[in-house]
């Protein structure tokens, strides 16, 4: 291994532990409190991205000058209320992304009221209604009946109410007789709309992604159940692998930083979407990793001088390991900070996290594992002694005495 820390060296990385704790404290307190204040006053501890909340997403291309305040008008003008920002995508065009809070839909009330009575109207061509259900989102109708339909006829409802049927679909078994009718592709809508009003300069609607209130839902607890999931197993691990003083540390540790980087998300209100998910779960693991090569440098220095001080062994262990700890953190921060910078508005929020947890995961492996560690070898004795059975016996005899010389 390149060794960029002379051998000998001898930082005191654990004289100052109190200070470790007091920093950790305020970063902890700051998190929780800002995650609190921004539940009490926007109702969620994070600014849920449309992956959680349900909503559109619409990647629109131009060429030449197009302002994001123009592209916000055009939207708006469509009737959606949208958040516009620049995307980086590395080719000639200027790319943006329009982000909607709100799953938009081509098939409000209103029509499918409309349709649904022409589909009733149309009872004898096309059988019994027995389904109908228009999504919350996008453009589609789900229908069942009880017979095979006229396919002409009921592209006729369609037609009488001037609607535009890009498609019709049976889905599942042939004899539930289930449709999927496609109304209006709203690709087409908006692309028709940008071309009126951008002329030459639009290119394409390169994507429409949509997400509906449900599917929000579902995002949002099993990316909670991962990470549960996933620090549940880490501390198996860790509870396997380490007696008690290590196992502590490394559990507080564990906890520490992904919770600052999420306070990070509250007070900066950043998009908390799956990618910061993701984010959250690689800094466990990338956490857990460097505080483990560090624990089991302290074991072997330990296995050699079993009774040294704990405090230099530790402090060696982790100059030993410090030329490691920058290579590796150097790296992976060189390579977060370029995709950071040019990856575009897409992996900001992964990366974002990456990086805070990455100087949060450095620091905690010091500053709180390693630290809390040496602080039980101190305290495990005095806890043992205290709630020992010799203890507990002296205990109950001297409350057994007290109460017998009251009784007298």
């Amino acid at each position: 291994m390149v060794e960029i820390i002379k051998p000998g060296t001898k930082f005191n990385f654990l004289g100052k532990r109190k200070q470790y704790y007091v920093i950790s404290a305020v970063l902890i307190t700051l998190s929780l409190g800002a995650m609190g204040v921004r539940t009490v006053t926007n109702g969620t501890p994070f600014n849920y991205g449309i992956d959680f909340t349900g909503g559109t997403e619409i990647q629109l291309a131009f060429k030449g000058e197009v302002r994001a305040d123009e592209v916000r008008a055009a939207m708006s003008s469509l009737g959606f209320d949208a958040e516009v920002q620049s995307v980086e995508t590395g080719g000639e065009n200027t790319n943006y992304l329009a982000r909607i809070r709100q799953q938009v839909t081509v098939v409000n009330k209103d029509l499918a009221t409309r349709v649904e009575s022409g589909l009733k109207a149309k009872q004898e061509q096309l059988g019994t209604l027995v389904k109908f259900e228009p999504t919350t989102s996008g453009d589609r109708i789900y229908l069942r009946f009880d017979k095979q339909p006229d396919q002409t006829a009921l592209r006729a409802v369609f037609t009488e109410l001037n609607l535009e049927i890009q498609g019709i679909e049976q889905t599942g078994r042939p004899q539930d007789f289930t449709f999927q009718v496609n109304v209006e592709e709203l690709q087409n809508r908006i692309a028709t709309h940008m071309g009126a009003t951008f002329a030459e300069r639009f290119v394409e609607v390169a994507r429409v992604q949509v997400v509906g209130p449900k599917a929000g839902e579902q995002l949002r607890n099993d990316g909670i159940l991962a990470a549960v999931v996933a620090l549940l197993l880490i501390v198996l691990y860790v509870a396997i692998r380490y007696d008690f003083r290590f196992s502590v540390g490394a559990l507080v540790s564990l906890f520490h930083d992904p919770l600052i980087t999420m306070g990070c998300f509250a007070i900066f209100w950043w998009d908390f979407s799956l990618s910061a998910v993701a984010a959250l779960l690689t800094i466990l693991g990338y956490s857990i990793n460097d505080t483990i090569v560090i624990f089991d440098r302290i074991r072997e220095v330990l296995r050699a001088h079993k009774d040294g001080d704990l405090v230099k062994i530790s402090n060696q262990a982790l100059n030993e390991t410090l030329s490691r700890t920058i290579l590796t953190s150097t790296a992976t921060m060189l390579s977060v900070l370029a995709l950071l910078i040019l990856g575009g508005s897409l992996l900001r929020e992964f990366m974002i996290a990456l990086a805070i947890g990455l100087v949060i995961g450095v620091y905690s492996t010091i500053g709180v594992a390693s630290a809390i560690m040496i602080d039980m070898d101190r305290i495990l004795p005095k806890l043992v002694a205290f709630f020992g059975p010799e203890k507990k016996a002296a205990r109950g005899t001297k409350a057994a005495a007290a109460a017998a010389s009251k009784a007298d």
